[in-house]
This record gives C-alpha cells, structure tokens and sequence, in this order.
C-alpha cells in the first residue's frame, strides 16, 4: 500500500511503483512500511517527531518479529538521530557527498586496455564482483544481477568492468545526470568494486578514471559519488583523482536487530 502523510513530515518515503512491503503501520503523526531487501528491512517513513516515529515502529514491531532480517533505517534527520540510538539502533555508515566541480580541470589520463565497457552478457560477472565485496565498506552489500541489468538496460547509463587476462576483477557503474543549478551534467560514480584478491594493483583508479572519461565525453562538467565516511582507503583513492568531501554530516543510516521470535509473533 503506498504511504499516505504530509509532505512537510521528515522522512525517506521514496518508493518505486509496484514494491513489496509490510504495512502501512500508523500513528497519529508518522506512518511506515518495510520492504524486505536480503537480510534487511527498509524502513520507508515519514514522522513529526522521534516519538511518533517510535509509536509507528512499535506497531510494526508487534506484527512482525523475523529473526531473519534487521531493521535499515537511512537519510536519519540529526534530531531523531539520538532517540532511535536510545531505542536500539546502531550506527550503520554514514555517506559523505564528495564532489569534481570542474571535470575539465582534472587530467583523466589515456584509456587503460585492461578496463572495457560491459555488456548486457557480462552482468552476472558484474553483480558476482560487487557481492564478493559485500561488508568490505559499511553499507556495501553489492548488488543482484537484477539490479546490474537494469542499470545497463537505461540509455543514460554505463558499467565497466576491469580485467586481469580473461578474468574480469573490477567493476563500476556510471549514470549522466543534470543539475540545473550548474546547468550541466554530472556523472555520477558508484557501486565501485574491485576483488580483494586484486586490491592495490590499481584497478579501482583505472575504473574510476574510466567512468569519469565516459561522463566527460558525454558533456559532464562535474561528478559525484558518495563514500563511507570510514572508508579511508576509498576516501584517499578519490581525493587523489581531485574529488573533495562535503563539510558536515552525510547521510546517517542506523540498523536495529530483531530480538529472536517467540509463539506470539509471526516469523516470516
């Protein structure tokens, strides 16, 4: 069922047509649905204050208590940041903005060989390489073959995958996008990855250099990517290449684990 609340109410409630969910789970002033994604439950809400987003989750809570998920909760406004941590969330990653304001101005060197576009047949190989990198960063899980496909399927869109001879190491995925505040367009970088058996030998620079030369040619004035704010290594390889991080806080996101089941609660 989609969520129904004023748009005015804090809150992530972004949900594409057709999603599966539990709920809505309602309070006077908040609302809630879970959407199961592998082992976690995403929390899509929109509340007054803390405590009725609280309420809301209390009524899910006493629907459902499945020992084979968590509770993901993202984009966590800093004023219900500390009464979620009081009620049992912890902290999960935080994603810090960094942006290339002028890509022109960057030297984004000659085209590596090793590092090709990928095609619609290589995106079980590009999905498998972001799973075997799951829990390398916080908040990386990698991604479904699904997912990987769809992201090609859109014209806007681009994959690239790195290889050590035949054997494809490294991947990551590009979008072109328009800011009209800049009025240009921006390439986006993301779900970069490279296999830990191939770490350190520059895979991750050549497939970032990749993707930021493919947005240049399509018109991209800047880029952008989101890192974990402990993600060092991630962090000194793009400020490197001449990205630089927002100031501040980034976008804060907090896990609940379940309590185990008992008789009175429906185990799914």
């Amino acid at each position: 069922m989609p969520l129904t609340h004023p748009d005015t109410w804090p809150g992530h409630s972004e949900l594409e047509p057709g999603t599966c969910c539990f709920g809505p789970f309602c309070a006077p002033g908040a609302v809630l649905s879970l959407e199961p994604r592998g082992t976690l439950l995403y929390l899509h809400w929109r509340a007054q204050t803390p405590a009725d987003l609280l309420a809301a989750l209390q009524q899910a809570e006493s629907a459902l208590r499945p020992q084979a998920y968590d509770l993901y909760i993202e984009f966590v406004p800093p004023e219900f940041e500390a009464p979620l941590l009081a009620a049992g969330f912890q902290p999960h990653s935080e994603f810090v903005d960094a942006w290339i304001r002028d890509l022109d101005a960057v030297d984004l060197g000659s085209a590596n060989p090793a590092v090709r576009p990928a095609r619609q047949a290589d995106i079980y190989s590009a999905a498998a390489i972001t799973r075997a990198c799951a829990g390398a960063s916080r908040g990386f899980n990698g991604e479904t073959a699904e997912w990987a496909a769809g992201w090609l399927a859109k014209p806007e869109n681009a994959v690239f995958l790195a290889w050590d001879g035949d054997q494809p190491v490294g991947v990551v995925f590009c979008a072109l996008y328009h800011a009209s505040s800049r009025n240009t367009e921006v390439c986006w970088v993301r779900e970069l990855a490279v296999l830990p058996s191939c770490s350190g030998r520059g895979f991750g620079r050549a497939l970032t250099l990749a993707a930021l030369r493919w947005g240049r040619e399509r018109g991209a004035g800047m880029s952008f990517l989101a890192v974990d704010r402990e993600n060092a290594n991630a962090i000194h390889l793009y400020e490197s290449i001449g990205y630089r991080l927002d100031p501040g806080r980034g976008q804060v996101n907090l896990i609940k684990k379940w309590l185990a089941a008992d008789e009175h609660n429906i185990v799914i």
